[in-house]
């Protein structure tokens, strides 16, 4: 297969949209009677971490479906997604829905682990939520560092909406903050370009959110930067976590788990990323400034602290 994805030629909208490209959308077709005969169950994958869940997929391929997998797998694994993000859209068609695209999502996890020097992948699941107040953008900071998105189901008009950020702009927005060390900045930028061993989401999303002294001042700074698009069924976007950071607005209703589908892995150029350790003094100030913090919310109760706080997404239509 030539290229996976084509640019959609849309001169009226804002942002470059991307598809499946024909030979793409062509293999899917003939692919899917048998992808949605696949079932799948959830496995703990990598014992060690937070977030080690993984969808498996119960089948034994023909050779055509391995042989076409193999070729999606390979296209993601040399795709060089640069700093600037790959949006997509119409990812679901005809009879390639939801079901189909989360089969092809967990034979291509276990495929990209395959002979590609990529340590882990993995189809994650997504927790569903009886209510939601939204999810601030963040890096999930995985092991492994490509995010393929796609949004597989909504309820009608459930709002929502995707919310991105480059690396870049927030290093501008934590430039404008007065208020927050050049020492946090640091250790935020660091994770954010470089691989690491083992998770780091609550390490940057506790500097840039759970501080009384600057998160608030350095949300509304993020705000004023945020690429916000309504979202869609069968959209989404690829992305090297970290360059880019994502999140959305409040669903009105529930967060079903299928609403989105979630492919992580590693590919060609973020393997070649250099791994970095924070040092002991920098995990003791992260330590003693989450120890300050707490103490100070405990006794005035700070709206910027909240996970779920309306000030953690200014402006994003929470009901």
């Amino acid at each position: 297969m030539k290229q996976l994805f084509c640019t959609i030629n849309d001169s009226s909208s804002e942002y470059v949209w991307n598809t499946w490209s024909d030979e793409a959308k062509s293999m899917l077709k003939n692919m899917t009677n048998e992808l949605s005969g696949i079932v799948t169950k959830v496995e703990q994958i990598e014992p060690s971490e937070q977030y080690g869940l993984s969808y498996i997929a119960n089948t034994i391929m023909t050779p055509n479906l391995n042989s076409s997998i193999k070729e999606i797998a390979n296209c993601l694994y040399m795709f060089k997604p640069s700093e600037e993000i790959v949006l997509l859209q119409d990812l679901l068609f005809d009879d390639f829905g939801a079901s189909e695209l989360h089969a092809l999502f967990s034979l291509l996890s276990a495929e990209l682990c395959k002979d590609r020097s990529c340590t882990i992948s993995f189809h994650s699941p997504i927790e569903s939520e009886t209510a939601d107040q939204g999810f601030p953008v963040h890096a999930d900071l995985f092991c492994s560092r490509v995010l393929f998105n796609v949004i597989s189901f909504m309820d009608d008009n459930d709002g929502g909406d995707i919310l991105l950020l480059s690396n870049q702009q927030l290093q501008k927005a934590m430039k404008d903050c007065e208020d927050m060390p050049a020492r946090a900045k640091n250790i935020i930028i660091k994770l954010l370009t470089n691989r690491s061993h083992k998770d780091k989401f609550n390490e940057v999303f506790d500097l840039m959110y759970r501080q009384d002294s600057w998160s608030y001042e350095l949300i509304q700074k993020i705000d004023e930067r945020l690429m916000r698009i309504p979202t869609k069924v069968g959209m989404g976007y690829l992305i090297i976590d970290g360059l880019w950071l994502h999140g959305r607005s409040a669903i009105r209703g529930p967060v079903h788990s299928k609403r989105l589908q979630r492919l992580v892995f590693d590919n060609k150029t973020t393997l070649s990323f250099p791994y970095v350790n924070l040092s002991a003094a920098d995990n003791e100030y992260i330590d003693e400034l989450l120890k300050k913090t707490h103490r100070l919310n405990k006794k005035s109760k700070s709206k910027s602290l909240s996970f779920k706080a309306k000030s953690i997404l200014p402006n994003s239509n929470i009901n």
